[in-house]
Parts: C-alpha cells; sequence; structure tokens
C-alpha cells in the first residue's frame, strides 16, 4: 500500500505535467524534444533573481559533488548519468552540471521523491538548507527571462 501512495504522485506529475519522465514510451519528435521544460521556478521568480553569490554556489557545488556526483558525474560509471543519456541522447546533456534547465523546485522535487532508480533522500540525509545550495548551484546556468 505504501508503494502506491508513492507511485500515484510521480505517475499524475509525469501524466499532468507533461514531462512523460515515467510514462512516455514514444520518442518525442524533433519539436517536442526542443521546446522549453514547462516548469516554473516558483517561489524562487525569475532565474536572474537567484541570488548567484560566490559563496552560494561553491558551497551548493562542495555539496553536489559530495552527495550526487557519484551517480550524477561527469564520464561513465554515473548510473544517473547514464540513465539521462539514454533519456536524452543528444538533445540534453546528461551530466547534470551542465545542464540550462533545471529549476531549483524540480532538483528539490526529485531529491525529496527520488524517481525511477534514483532513491529519495530524507531530511537527515540531505538538509533542506544544503539541498536548497545544490539547487540554486544546479539552476545557475538558467539564462534570464527575456
Amino acid at each position: 500500500m505504501k508503494a502506491h501512495k508513492f507511485l500515484l504522485p510521480l505517475v499524475a506529475l509525469a501524466t499532468i505535467g507533461g514531462t512523460g519522465l515515467f510514462v512516455s514510451r514514444s520518442p518525442l519528435s524533433a519539436q517536442e524534444s526542443l521546446d522549453p521544460p514547462a516548469f516554473e521556478i516558483a517561489p524562487y521568480g525569475r532565474p536572474s533573481e537567484i541570488a548567484k553569490t560566490t559563496d552560494e554556489l561553491e558551497r551548493g557545488h562542495k555539496l553536489f559533488e559530495y552527495n550526487c556526483a557519484s551517480c550524477h558525474g561527469a564520464g561513465h560509471d554515473h548510473p544517473g548519468t547514464e540513465a539521462l543519456e539514454k533519456r536524452y541522447g543528444e538533445t540534453k546533456p546528461a551530466v547534470l552540471a551542465l545542464r540550462a534547465d533545471i529549476p531549483p523546485n524540480l532538483t528539490k522535487y526529485y531529491v525529496r521523491t527520488g524517481a525511477s532508480v534514483m532513491p529519495f533522500f530524507r531530511k537527515a540525509d540531505i538538509s533542506d538548507a544544503d539541498l536548497e545550495a545544490i539547487a540554486l548551484y544546479l539552476a545557475r546556468n538558467i539564462p534570464p527571462s527575456k
């Protein structure tokens, strides 16, 4: 029963959110793969409004390297990177640190709930403050809205 409570929100998000991360089985058309994701960066506002001080980014980078890079680092032998490479092919970088389309709320969602083979992380594993730093580090490449 507990597994069903966990899966229902993920299936609903994938279906309603249009991300297709969990339920899409057909390849994306060329146009669909170029369309930006339909995520908002709430409650942060536009990416240009995200505080990007050197200290915050450095802290987020160190926390990412410690907590995330073993699965999502560059190169082979990183299961998260390999899974994203299979998922996106050449349309998006598989290495999370190179992406420019990961809003902070999306990072927080996947870290707290997990996805596919990625486990979830409790607040005892990664604190909210540390997760905030990681999320802002991964959002640093998002271009400002026009």
